[in-house]
């Protein structure tokens, strides 16, 4: 083990630069790009990303032999080049993405942190990189192999990503590349719509409640954010401070010698910039300010959301948590209550009041700790969330929504049927108010995602809201969950993929720490993920105590979907001796959900879990790929059986085999074939349907080699004119010329000789005669020839033939007989059984044709 480490350290000290280059950057690095392209030119469609030099290229675990080389990213695989020594050629790896099932950073021989393992399926197993940089490498690995697989889940759902469904544009450039993670990063720490290439930023100062913070002024078209430096909190890495507030919001900004002072409802808070910088920031950032002041002031929306509040503001519905006077007048409530708001008074002192308030540590100590007063829920979920901010760029879409379009009918009838089912013991819901606030808002956002539509466990949590926000802020609540927080928890297209690897996930983290607990529920019949599902889908409402669960909604948005597993794990931590009692599976729900454990209890229970956030992912990722894969493959089999119900006496083996290698063949080239339209359906080009066409059917080669006119025909006829074929139009050839009858040849045969053939040469056309006659004798058992279609056949080729040797001819016929007694004998074509006379040759390069003089 020392001297391999001595061995490592040796190389990595001899390596001394990493390379990133881009494609079509000068240099002398193009060479390499070059030889890459020499070497792999069944990649040449791919576009290039970047390349690494290499330490250390393994295979597997063990760490002997090792090779030195070259690592390039293209968009859709990566590529491995060991140089030649000795006579031996270059040594070749290429590792598609799309079957990559996880990327993680990994120690060589567990001493030094500057490996990433790459594991893949089965058919190509795992591989170890080393690198100088490797935090680069991983990132940029990462991104490409997400952008794939993002484009896989858009062929599965074309429709799932509701209006920006389209294929996604994986980034080849470095600049770009680094920009979507700006981005990303930006978006995750402000939670919104926006992202860090829309926005200017500033060193400054921002005083607020007489506390005062060093750090960044980001401007964006629609917000203020300001960051401060980051530390570690309780759950996961978070900011010191940060703040966010939307233009909208703001009542005043003006000039202070050298403060701007923002008031934003009832906050206010002041920045300190130096002359120069304040100078830009009141001239050529105030007219932004102006701008959303004016959209805010005119837009006829705002004025109808206002009156719309107000009107809300005067009916419970606004507060229907209030109407629960069971949960009122339960022990401990009011005092608890009463509690949470005197700390949370405290906190708005000091940092500003709710949803404009300084999120620091002690917010989010506060939340975890304590919980949040029901007075301060609802804003305090839109802030966290980040749902009030996509309302406040999108003014007027619900309103909108509401009045456009209705929904399909069975949509509508689902809605309907669970509208009464949800918290129906609520007072609030057993109004008809309540009921159709929850209805709107579930038809208005299947009329948003169409791909999502409704789906069960929906409604509850849109129940949940609608207690503590408006019909509108509920809305775009139900939208961050569905398409952020939990954006494949709902999905039909991808049938719920989300919900199902995270309820794999927390299978395995039970099994993995509560093994006796799984162990006894597995024997009862109640297995942990069937357990685990309607916990996921509700985020524990209705299966945990009430006040119970709002605990969790106040940490769920705070801190994530992760939080979901540590709340189960401490569900079963603290329920285990009770359940371990039981004998009877169907006793477990009704344990759980009739706890006696208090909530400070559970929160302090989940605050022990402890839960690395990137096992977490590296595990989910690795259940995606499975679950996709699983999916894809029902769906190709599904689609499969259809068509083989259509195309009768093709084998669903030999189907899945012409599709195997008809899908491999269109996704050379994706980008032609989107851009003319066929969406996330595969296709082939001429040329490539020729290819698949030889290697099924090797017969079809004309003897002389030059039967492009036969394939022109067969192309046209499966595209029906269009520039490109389906898989299921490549059957429609396929299917008779290998499996099919006699009469089926010769039908197919007739239906290609009545498409236009004016570009084709008279050599093509006997050359097409020649193909078709072997095509429909040529090892044929059926002696029973339909008479009509031979007669059809010879006809129509024999109107053709003559049409080219001279159109102007008036001896030539011009139309086709319309009768069998029209047309030549068909005697002048052999049969089966009537060899062709072997006094006329064949000309030198011609085929072997017969007569029809």
């Amino acid at each position: 083990m020392e001297n391999e480490t001595e061995m490592i350290r040796f190389m990595i000290d001899k390596v001394t630069s990493l390379a990133t280059v881009e494609e079509g950057e000068e240099g002398l690095d193009q060479g390499m790009i070059k030889k890459m392209r020499r070497v792999c030119p069944e990649l040449d469609s791919e576009k290039f990303v970047t390349y690494f030099d290499v330490v250390m290229f393994w295979q597997g675990g063990e760490f002997l032999p090792y090779r030195s080389g070259t690592l390039f990213l293209l968009e859709k695989s990566m590529v491995f080049l060991h140089p030649p020594a000795a006579r031996k050629p270059t040594t070749k790896i290429v590792l598609p993405f799309k079957d990559i099932q996880s990327i993680s950073k990994e120690l060589t021989l567990n001493v030094i942190g500057n490996s990433i393992k790459v594991a893949l399926s089965e058919k190509y197993g795992d591989y170890w990189v080393t690198v100088l940089q490797r935090d680069t490498l991983f990132q940029v690995m990462e991104r490409v192999w997400q952008d794939n697989f993002k484009n896989w889940k858009f062929r599965l759902d074309p429709e799932g990503l509701g209006k920006s469904a389209r294929q996604n544009q994986i980034s080849t450039n470095m600049a770009a590349h680094d920009q979507l993670l700006r981005d990303k990063h930006f978006q995750t720490i402000f939670k919104i719509p926006e992202t860090a290439s829309e926005q200017d930023e500033y060193w400054t100062s921002l005083t607020s409640c007489g506390t005062t913070f060093m750090g960044k002024l980001y401007l964006t078209p629609n917000f203020l954010c300001f960051r401060a430096s980051e530390t570690l909190s309780s759950l996961q890495d978070t900011l010191e401070m940060r703040w966010v507030c939307p233009l909208s919001d703001v009542v005043l900004m003006e000039q202070e010698g050298m403060y701007v002072r923002v008031v934003a409802q009832k906050n206010e808070v002041h920045f300190a910039f130096l002359g120069s910088v304040l100078e830009k920031m009141t001239t050529s950032k105030m007219h932004v300010l102006e701008k959303m002041m004016q959209k805010w002031n005119s837009c006829l929306y705002y004025q109808k959301r206002k009156i719309s509040e107000a009107k809300i503001a005067s009916f419970e519905s606004s507060n229907g948590w209030a109407l629960d006077s069971t949960m009122l007048s339960a022990e401990g409530y009011m005092e608890t209550e009463k509690r949470k708001r005197l700390l949370w008074d405290d906190f708005m002192k000091n940092h500003g009041s709710v949803p404009h308030c300084l999120i620091t540590d002690d917010f989010d100590e506060l939340v975890l700790r304590e919980g949040v007063p029901d007075i301060h829920r609802g804003k305090v979920w839109q802030m966290t969330s980040g749902s009030m901010y996509k309302m406040a760029v999108n003014p007027g879409y619900y309103s909108e929504l509401l009045h456009s379009a209705n929904v399909s009918k069975g949509t509508v009838a689902e809605i309907d049927r669970d509208v009464t089912r949800s918290l129906p013991h609520h007072p609030f819901y057993k109004s008809d108010e309540g009921r159709r606030q929850l209805r709107n808002v579930l038809i208005a956002y299947s009329k948003r995602s169409p791909h999502i539509g409704y789906a069960q466990a929906m409604n509850i949590l849109v129940g949940t809201a609608l207690l503590y926000m408006s019909e509108e802020e509920t809305f775009w609540l139900l939208s961050v969950i569905c398409e952020d927080i939990v954006p494949d928890y709902f999905s039909k297209g991808l049938q719920l993929m989300g919900s199902i690897v995270d309820q794999q996930i927390f299978e395995i983290l039970v099994n993995e720490r509560l093994p006796v607990l799984a162990k006894h529920l597995q024997e009862m019949g109640v297995p942990v993920g069937m357990l685990a599902l309607p916990w996921l889908m509700t985020f524990y409402v209705g299966n945990l105590p009430w006040r119970h669960s709002l605990r969790i909604w106040d940490i769920f948005f705070n801190y994530g979907v992760n939080v979901l597993f540590k709340v189960g794990l401490a569900v079963l931590r603290l329920n285990e001796p009770h359940i371990l009692k039981l004998s009877e599976g169907g006793q477990v729900t009704h344990l759980i959900k009739n706890s006696a454990y208090s909530e400070d209890e559970l929160m302090d229970m989940v605050v022990r879990e402890h839960l690395p956030e990137e096992a977490v992912e590296a595990i989910r990722k690795k259940k995606k790929y499975i679950v996709m894969n699983d999916l894809e493959h029902a769906q190709k089999m599904r689609k499969l059986r259809l068509l083989a119900r259509e195309y009768k006496g093709v084998s669903i083996a030999t189907m899945e085999e012409v599709y195997e290698r008809f899908s491999k063949i269109a996704r050379k080239d994706t980008k032609k074939k989107v851009a003319e339209g066929s969406g996330s359906v595969d296709v082939v080009d001429q040329e490539q349907f020729v290819k698949l066409l030889y290697h099924y059917l090797p017969h079809t080669r004309s003897r002389t080699g030059a039967n492009g006119g036969i394939m022109l025909l067969l192309f046209k006829h499966a595209g029906a004119g269009s520039t490109i074929v389906t898989f299921e139009q490549f059957l429609s050839v396929y299917t008779p010329l290998s499996v099919g009858s006699i009469d089926a040849k010769f039908e197919l045969v007739f239906n290609l000789l009545h498409q236009p053939t004016d570009s084709l040469s008279q050599a093509e056309l006997r050359s097409v005669f020649d193909v078709l006659y072997r095509l429909a004798y040529t090892g044929t058992q059926d002696k029973e020839v339909n008479s009509q279609l031979i007669e059809g056949f010879v006809s129509t080729l024999m109107l053709k033939l003559a049409h080219v040797n001279d159109p102007a001819d008036p001896s030539t016929p011009s139309s086709t007989p319309s009768s069998p007694s029209a047309s030549p004998s068909p005697s002048r074509a052999p049969t089966p059984t009537q060899p062709q006379s072997s006094t006329q040759q064949p000309a030198e390069g011609e085929s072997t044709l017969p007569s029809l003089t």
